[in-house]
């Protein structure tokens, strides 16, 4: 149908060609932001669940170091020793001890498992060497264990119970007590982020 001069045109059905063009325009940008809120969506979960595992190493790292701290002594031939130590200057301490375990041993019945441990500070990692039998000469009793990655400082602290202060050392082969208390300072710092340090204060139960 047609004006009386011929210039308007009117159509009764279908699209023009800058219609269809719009519509293919519209659906893209549609799309586009369809597949940009997925992708941030999964990054999230992602970086979530990455930060929720390393957490979790850390507190089973700082748990494993309380749990066989506490129960800690000096033994004759293993004396427990703690030393001070920096590498590229941060802390980098060194703590061996002999550790008592309770385990089951079926039934109601629970005997103590005794374990040479030493926790040591390599690049990033915080290691866990442990000795079960404490007088065989082979290594096959030894376990070794990396209980935390990203680790830039690794402290140990010693409360003194003669002289009431906190040192950075201790000598079993010399001291006529154990430390009465422990603090635990590891410092991690994952890439792209600031160094966080986490503390934890541990009482020595075995005081004898």
């Amino acid at each position: 149908m047609s004006s009386s001069n011929g210039d308007i045109t009117l159509r009764s059905g279908g699209f023009t060609l800058i219609e269809v063009l719009l519509a293919m325009a519209i659906l893209s940008l549609i799309a586009s932001m369809t597949f940009w809120s997925l992708a941030t969506t999964v990054q999230v979960r992602d970086a979530v669940a990455i930060d929720r595992d390393w957490d979790d190493m850390t507190k089973a790292a700082l748990q494993v170091m309380c749990d066989e701290l506490s129960t800690g002594f000096s033994h004759p031939q293993y004396p427990w020793l703690g030393q001070d130590g920096l590498v590229n200057g941060e802390p980098s301490d060194l703590a061996a001890f002999v550790s008592a375990q309770q385990v089951p041993a079926g039934g109601q019945r629970v005997e103590s498992s005794f374990a040479r441990v030493l926790y040591l500070r390599e690049g990033s990692r915080l290691i866990r060497v442990a000795k079960r039998n404490l007088f065989g000469s082979d290594h096959s009793s030894l376990e070794r264990l990396v209980l935390a990655d990203a680790v830039v400082g690794f402290n140990v602290r010693y409360f003194d119970p003669l002289t009431q202060i906190w040192v950075d050392e201790w000598d079993g082969r010399e001291r006529r007590s154990l430390p009465k208390a422990l603090l635990l300072e590891l410092t991690l710092r994952r890439e792209g982020q600031d160094p966080i340090t986490l503390r934890h204060w541990v009482p020595v139960l075995r005081q004898f």
